[in-house]
């Protein structure tokens, strides 16, 4: 089994992926004369990323299918809205279309459309956690009056007051 990886001036070079994604995408930087702290991914020929650097420890021939060709794409930093800009690293205009191009853009191609990286998910989940712990201190403040005696709103189990005359209500 083997995969073949398009790059550079319409170069091409053949890779097993039968190893983890980690390893693979190692040797693919040294063949293909990537920087080794660059960070890299492949897609399909028409634009699809694999997005291979979220299953590092996966076995790449469980994502990459035998005998595909992949073009290498560099990851670029993300841009101002958390998105990940991915670059190919293939000269050729036959395959380097704008229809490709657009694909890798959009994230067309990997089925969830448009992603956010997770730098952009972990600022979400942290702005979740913000808005959540400022809603219990709003809750804790309405729940509670000035002297501290509960004056809650809420809808709780209603509680059993005694009136004068000792019977219950």
């Amino acid at each position: 089994m083997y995969i073949t990886v398009r790059y550079g001036d319409c170069q091409k070079a053949i890779f097993n992926p039968n190893c983890r994604i980690a390893a693979l995408l190692h040797d693919i930087k040294a063949k293909c004369q990537c920087e080794m702290d660059a960070d890299v991914d492949l897609s399909d020929e028409i634009g699809n990323i694999k997005h291979l650097r979220h299953a590092m420890n996966r076995y790449a021939n469980e994502v990459l299918g035998e005998r595909e060709t992949f073009v290498l794409l560099k990851i670029d930093v993300p841009d101002v809205y958390g998105e990940l800009r991915y670059v190919p690293l293939l000269n050729d205009e036959k395959a380097i279309t704008e229809a490709f191009l657009t694909r890798l853009s959009n994230r067309e191609g990997d089925g969830r459309g448009r992603r956010m990286s997770r730098a952009g998910n972990r600022r979400m989940s942290k702005d979740l956690v913000k808005l959540k712990q400022i809603a219990q201190v709003s809750q804790v403040t309405l729940d509670r009056d000035s002297r501290g005696r509960n004056n809650s709103l809420k809808a709780a189990t209603p509680t059993r007051t005694r009136s004068r005359s000792g019977s219950r209500h």
